[in-house]
């Protein structure tokens, strides 16, 4: 039994290689380059911006310096970048957003604590916490699901 085995192995083995060798032959097909557009989206006045999240519409939340020095989240729709404003404190800072351009992240609310927010219709809404002085929100969904 091991024999008639080790024989269909081998034959196996043979036929692969003589396979292999057809296949070596064959030139493979040219890679695909990726395309790409490098797009600066500016500052809302300051020295940078940082971009954390963008949906299928092209839309892009992140935080930039202010004039003022402070950080503030923003939304970059259509070569525009809004300030999204804070809750009270001096910075905020947008991280997720879905298709229907709602946005979350969190901002000061005072000099220590901060709170996840929801923007959306040009609002910021505070989704203040589970019982402690801080919350943090770094996505939504379709559904408008924020973790």
């Amino acid at each position: 039994m091991n024999t008639k085995l080790n024989l269909l192995i081998a034959g196996l083995l043979t036929a692969a290689c003589l396979d292999s060798s057809r296949v070596s032959a064959q030139t493979p097909a040219a890679a695909q380059v990726p395309e790409y557009i490098v797009i600066d989206l500016g500052t809302l006045g300051g020295d940078y911006s940082d971009a954390h999240g963008i949906n299928d519409r092209g839309q892009v939340v992140g935080y930039s310096k202010t004039k003022s020095g402070d950080d503030h989240g923003f939304l970059y729709t259509d070569g525009v970048m809004q300030d999204l404003g804070t809750l009270g404190g001096k910075n905020s800072y947008a991280f997720g957003i879905n298709d229907l351009g709602q946005v979350v992240g969190w901002s000061l609310i005072d000099n220590d604590n901060y709170h996840a927010f929801l923007y959306s219709n040009g609002f910021m809404w505070d989704l203040g916490t589970l019982g402690g002085s801080r919350s943090f929100a770094f996505g939504i969904n379709e559904r408008g699901q924020v973790v």
